[in-house]
């Protein structure tokens, strides 16, 4: 039997007690990793105050429903809530978001999910840079009278 799971533009194929995914053949079947394009937070920068949101998009062209939707921020996992609470049609891709407020620093995140049968997982990103303060502007400057 061959199940497939979409992870934003990640295609998986998997096979009984064997995966690939992108031409990679993978043994352990506790993750799958796959590589979605692009991967979203979204901004890439701000403050303690900026509210930082990551999305993906889940595809499973059979319409299975996901077990699960998490984002790992900074090795920590959250689970992601539907964009559109009523989008049940996963084989056309159902949007994904979890919002949150960020420490300062350089943080690192990755997504992962299951249909019930396969947990697939993205690699780690970097990102967002989050800065105490505001970031600073220039000074005004005058030119003249």
């Amino acid at each position: 039997m061959i199940r497939k799971i979409i992870l934003s533009s990640c295609l998986i194929f998997f096979l009984t007690n064997n995966a690939f995914c992108l031409n990679e053949d993978v043994d352990d079947m506790d993750w799958v990793i796959c590589y979605p394009v692009p991967p979203k937070v979204f901004p890439l920068n701000g403050n303690l105050k900026t509210v930082f949101t990551y999305t993906i998009t889940y595809t499973d062209p059979e319409g299975v429903a996901p077990n699960f939707i998490e984002v790992w921020i900074d090795d920590k996992i959250y689970s992601m809530e539907k964009v559109v609470p009523s989008d049940n049609n996963y084989a056309d891709g159902t949007n994904y978001q979890y919002k949150t407020k960020l420490p300062a620093g350089t943080h690192k995140y990755s997504f992962a999910t299951s249909d019930g049968i396969i947990k697939v997982k993205t690699p780690t990103f970097s990102g967002p840079v989050v800065m105490e303060e505001d970031y600073p502007y220039p000074a005004k400057v005058t030119i003249g009278n």
